[in-house]
C-alpha cells in the first residue's frame, strides 16, 4: 500500500471516529435510565440514575453495533452510486438506486444485529426493537445524514479536482500555443533578416561580415535567452536596437529612423521577442516597399505601472491599400491575448501616408 492510499484510509478511519464520538456525545441522553430501589428495613424508595460516563459509553456501544450497516451506504453510495450516476448526471437512477442502497443497509443491518451483543433495552417483550418499523426508519433516517454528509464531501472534492484538472489542461494548452507562436516568430524573424543579408551581399557591401556578427547576436537571443519565460526590458530593446542596425545597412540613407526611450526600463520583464515583432513589420511593410524616402519612429514610455510602445512608420505609394499588416502582429496579438488578458491595450491605426502600431501593458 503506498503513502496516497495510507492516508486515504487514515482520513477515513479519522473520520468515522469523530463520528462515532460525536454521536455517542449527542445520543447519550437517551440512555439515561432510572432504577428504583426499596429499602427493606424502611420500605423506602431510592431513585438511582445511570449518568456519564456510563450514558456515553452505552451510547458508544449502540454507535458501535449500528455502524455496519452506514458503513456499507456510505460507500455503496461513494463508490457506486456517485461515481456511476450523479456524476454522469443520470440523476433518476441516482436516487432510485440511492433508495436501493438504504434499505439494503437497513437489512443488513437487521440481519446483523440478531448475531451482535444487543442491549437489553433494544427488546421489547423479548422482541428486537431493531427489526420494527419505527426502529428501521429510525436507522434509515441516520443514514441518510452520514451518507449525505460524506457524499457532500466527495461531491465538493470531485469538483474541485475537475476544477483544478481543467485549469491545468487551459495552462498546457495556452504553454503549447505559446510555444507554436514562438516557433513562427523564429524562422519569420530569420527570413526577414536574411533578406537583408541577401541584399548587401548582392551589393558586396563592406558591411556584410559586421551584418553577419549582428545576425549572430540576434540568433543567440532567439534561440536561448528568448526561451525563458521574460526577459529584462532593456535587453529586447538592445536586440530591437541590433535588428534595426541591421536594416540600416542595407537602407542606408533611404529611412530615416528617431528612437526615443524615457522612463525607467530595468523595472519591467518582458516576454521575449514580443516588441521586435512590431518593428519587423514597419521595416517590411513601410520601408521595403518604398524607392524613395521613408520613415521609422520608436517611442517607448516605461512607467512603473505601464509601459507604452508606439511604433509609426511612412506609407508610400508603391505600398497596395489595406495591405495585410502580416504575420508578425497577428502573431504578437495572439500571445498578448494569452500573457495579458485584460491587462493590454492593442491598437493599430491606419492613415493616408501614416501607419501606427500603439501597444499598452499594464502591471
Amino acid at each position: 500500500m503506498n503513502t496516497k492510499q495510507s492516508n486515504y484510509w487514515l482520513l477515513h478511519l479519522a473520520f468515522w471516529l469523530l463520528y462515532i464520538l460525536v454521536q455517542s456525545l449527542v445520543y447519550m441522553n437517551f440512555y439515561e435510565f432510572e432504577t428504583i430501589k426499596v429499602v427493606r428495613e424502611t420500605g423506602e424508595e431510592i431513585v438511582e440514575r445511570t449518568v456519564f460516563p456510563d450514558t456515553f459509553l452505552i451510547s458508544m456501544w449502540v454507535q458501535f453495533l449500528e455502524l455496519p450497516g452506514k458503513l456499507l451506504a456510505v460507500y455503496l453510495h461513494l463508490w457506486i452510486l456517485l461515481e456511476t450516476y450523479l456524476f454522469r448526471q443520470r440523476f433518476g437512477q441516482y436516487f432510485i438506486g440511492l433508495a436501493l442502497v438504504l434499505l439494503f443497509a437497513n437489512f443488513i443491518q437487521s440481519f446483523l444485529l440478531l448475531f451482535l451483543p444487543v442491549p437489553r433495552f433494544m427488546y421489547d417483550n423479548q422482541v428486537p426493537q431493531f427489526i420494527s418499523t419505527t426502529r428501521s426508519l429510525q436507522y434509515i433516517f441516520t443514514c441518510i445524514a452520514v451518507v449525505g454528509v460524506t457524499g457532500a464531501l466527495e461531491v465538493l472534492r470531485h469538483y474541485y479536482q475537475e476544477l483544478t484538472r481543467r485549469q491545468e489542461v487551459e495552462k498546457q494548452h495556452i504553454a503549447t500555443e505559446l510555444q507554436l507562436l514562438k516557433a513562427q516568430i523564429h524562422p519569420h524573424f530569420f527570413f526577414n533578416t536574411l533578406n537583408s543579408l541577401y541584399g548587401l551581399a548582392l551589393e558586396q557591401s563592406e558591411h556584410t561580415p559586421a551584418s553577419i556578427l549582428r545576425l549572430s547576436e540576434l540568433m543567440n537571443f532567439v534561440l536561448y535567452e528568448a526561451k525563458a519565460k521574460d526577459v529584462p526590458l532593456q535587453r529586447e530593446m538592445e536586440i530591437i536596437e541590433d535588428y534595426i542596425a541591421l536594416e540600416k545597412l542595407r537602407y542606408g540613407e533611404r529611412v530615416q529612423i528617431a528612437i526615443n526611450k524615457s522612463g525607467s526600463l530595468t523595472e519591467w520583464r518582458i516576454p521575449g521577442l514580443l516588441l521586435l515583432p512590431f518593428v519587423e513589420n514597419a521595416f517590411k511593410h513601410g520601408v521595403s516597399p518604398e524607392t524613395g524616402q521613408a520613415w521609422l519612429n520608436l517611442s517607448l514610455q516605461a512607467e512603473p505601472k505601464q509601459l507604452k510602445w508606439v511604433v509609426e512608420n511612412s506609407i508610400g505609394t508603391s505600398t497596395k491599400p489595406n495591405q495585410s499588416p502580416g504575420l508578425g502582429l497577428e502573431n504578437v496579438r495572439r500571445r498578448l491575448e494569452l500573457l495579458y488578458p485584460d491587462q493590454h491595450r492593442l491598437e493599430i491605426l491606419e492613415e493616408e501616408d501614416v501607419f501606427m502600431v500603439v501597444l499598452e501593458l499594464n502591471q
